[in-house]
């Protein structure tokens, strides 16, 4: 269970207009486990919103999708067309 909301996590993202010299925020997904966010698509467009709001150059963002992280967050990711979990974290 996480313990702060995305929102509150990226009020420290700078809010420069990504100019060459800004800085580039690359974000992973996480498994799960412990007090870490991102381990599910829901949190990650939450993350992406709370971003956004902060005024960072979309530029300056992205997003990289590590299939380790996936698979141990509950993602079946070898069924492309079965790529869901159920709310307790285990596979359909």
């Amino acid at each position: 269970m996480r313990r702060t909301s995305p929102k509150a996590s990226i009020g420290s993202c700078p809010t420069t207009g990504g100019g060459l010299d800004a800085p580039l925020l690359v974000i992973e997904n996480s498994a799960g486990g412990g007090d870490t966010m991102g381990s599910t698509l829901e949190e990650l467009a939450e993350i992406a919103e709370a971003i956004a709001g902060q005024r960072v150059a979309p530029a300056r963002v992205g997003f990289c999708l590590d299939a380790a992280h996936a698979w141990g967050a509950g993602y079946r990711i070898s069924e492309p067309t079965r790529s869901t979990r159920s709310s307790s974290g285990s596979t359909r």
